[in-house]
């Protein structure tokens, strides 16, 4: 469950935005939509990338303390979307979250007797003033929901008010024709929780109004995650209630997620404009950001007709706005392009880059067998990356030949034949598509988890060709969310140089008929 009030983002990602005015998504005067600088890694979110992102806190009678609650979305002049279990949660007695109303017309916590209030137009909470605080006028919880999300899903709610907002509105995917691919998507995902899953208690600070004010996170965080297939979700999830009605979404090795306390926030997706439009509502998981235990988000467009009984005027995406095919591929190769950049920009403070080069006949071509001759300046772990072409990603090196019990391991200034003549591989073999490919190597420290960007055996089959992995995209995503994760480990307190036993190269190839 992710909607306890001390419960967001266990690492998120930082962003900048352009701030040139514009006609927005949202057909008012605003900002332009912004461009993200990292796929992974940071900490930082801006308000002008969600304008449409509430808090929801709960305040003492006496309005002297307050604390964080969930989060939420804008979506009409008054109406905020929201969790089920933000506002009804009756299957944890740790945290019997029951919101009700008293005798004055107030909607407060049953077991405290705070206020609930909704917060709007800020990205760190000690800006919190009069003007950024809304009243709950009326509560509605989807009719199906029960209590326990990952029992009997339907986890959505929606909170009237008592005086309109007047700023931007979230847009919504209505239809499956507007929902993300369960591969081949890259979701956003923000909040006010938790940045790690174990963290004790939250920051107190005191906000403009004044009140004193804790909350797991006093800034906004988000961070980028995959889709994850339904099918593999529920081998996760063997016993929930994981179908048409939900979105999963995370990283296979963990590390980036949302958390307690990001309950109800928005899980958006990007349209053609670079523009955001939400796709689910963070609900529920086991833990946060564990390896193989995704996120479970409200899939928006199944409750579509449940949202226009109270919202009839709501917002939805328009399916000219969506990501198309061709528009995906674009979407998909500027991706995999920024996470190389990424990896370069990660290594750019050392100078540990590795030297490589394809051995074999001098012009490479279709049906030819190569080597690769790799040369690192730290000892460790090698893996190497292809990316053809058609920018489909396959992880040649470890393989499912190798012997990942014993595995091969380069020495410092000590150049390496790949493949070995003793780990199962004879050699590579160029395949189509012809054109322009990179090769990415990197050579990681024996702690890091290379299995786990393994492709399955029944992916790599007997073959000493090129195949490439199903859900590039994701692939790269979380190859690069496992590097990136496992660096920050090694950084100092003061964030000095990171540890120099990784390295990094890359090698632009060619293959031709």
């Amino acid at each position: 469950m992710r909607g306890s009030t001390w419960q967001t983002i266990a690492i998120a990602l930082c962003v900048f935005f352009a701030l040139a005015p514009t006609l927005d998504a949202f057909g008012r005067q605003g900002t332009a939509c912004p461009a993200r600088t990292k796929i992974v890694g940071g900490k930082r979110a801006k308000g002008e990338a969600w304008p449409f992102l509430v808090e929801l806190r709960l305040v003492s009678p006496n309005h002297s303390v307050g604390r964080h609650h969930c989060g939420g979305t804008i979506i009409a002049p008054d109406w905020v979307l929201t969790a089920g279990h933000c506002l009804l949660d009756v299957s944890d007695p740790k945290y019997p979250m029951q919101i009700v109303r008293n005798s004055e017309g107030k909607y407060v916590h049953k077991e405290t007797g705070y206020e609930l209030q909704v917060v709007i137009g800020v990205d760190d909470l000690v800006n919190v003033a009069a003007e950024n605080v809304l009243e709950v006028a009326d509560v509605k919880i989807h009719d199906l929901y029960k209590g326990s999300p990952a029992e009997t899903g339907h986890d959505i709610a929606l909170i009237r008010l008592k005086s309109p907002w007047t700023g931007r509105l979230a847009r919504l995917s209505l239809s499956q024709a507007t929902d993300p691919a369960e591969d081949e998507q890259s979701l956003l995902v923000a909040g006010f929780g938790d940045t790690v899953e174990t963290q004790q208690g939250g920051q107190s600070f005191t906000t403009r109004e004044p009140l004193k004010f804790d909350s797991s996170s006093q800034t906004l965080l988000e961070t980028t995650i995959p889709a994850v297939p339904l099918l593999r979700c529920r081998q996760s999830y063997a016993k929930a209630a994981i179908g048409a009605g939900q979105i999963c979404a995370g990283y296979e090795a963990g590390g980036y997620d949302s958390c307690q306390g990001d309950s109800g926030g928005p899980l958006v997706v990007k349209d053609t404009r670079g523009c955001s439009f939400q796709v689910g509502l963070v609900s529920w998981g086991q833990g946060c950001a564990r390896a193989k235990l995704y996120g479970v988000y409200t899939r928006i467009s199944q409750e579509a007709d449940w949202i226009r009984r109270y919202v009839p005027d709501v917002v939805a995406v328009e399916v000219d706005d969506t990501v198309k095919a061709t528009a995906a591929e674009q979407a998909r190769k500027a991706l995999i392009d920024a996470a190389v950049r990424q990896l370069e920009d990660e290594f750019a403070e050392r100078r540990n880059r590795i030297k490589i080069a394809i051995k074999g006949p001098a012009k490479l071509a279709v049906g030819a067998r190569y080597k690769f001759e790799v040369e690192s300046p730290v000892a460790g772990r090698l893996v190497l990356i292809d990316i053809d072409a058609g920018y489909a990603i396959n992880q040649i090196f470890p393989n499912s030949f190798e012997n990942l019990n014993s595995p091969t391991r380069l020495s410092a200034n000590t150049p390496l034949i790949i493949p070995t003549e003793d780990n199962g591989t004879e050699a590579f073999e160029a395949v189509e598509p012809i054109g322009k490919g990179r090769a990415l190597a990197l050579v990681v420290p024996d702690t890091f988890p290379i299995s786990s960007t393994l492709a399955s055996k029944d992916v790599l089959v007997a073959t000493k060709g090129f195949k490439p992995v199903p859900r590039p995209t994701n692939y790269v995503l979380n190859v690069l969310s496992q590097v990136v994760n496992e660096l920050e480990k090694t950084s100092n307190p003061n964030g000095a140089a990171k540890a120099n036993n990784w390295a990094f190269g890359v090698l632009d190839y060619e293959i031709e008929r």
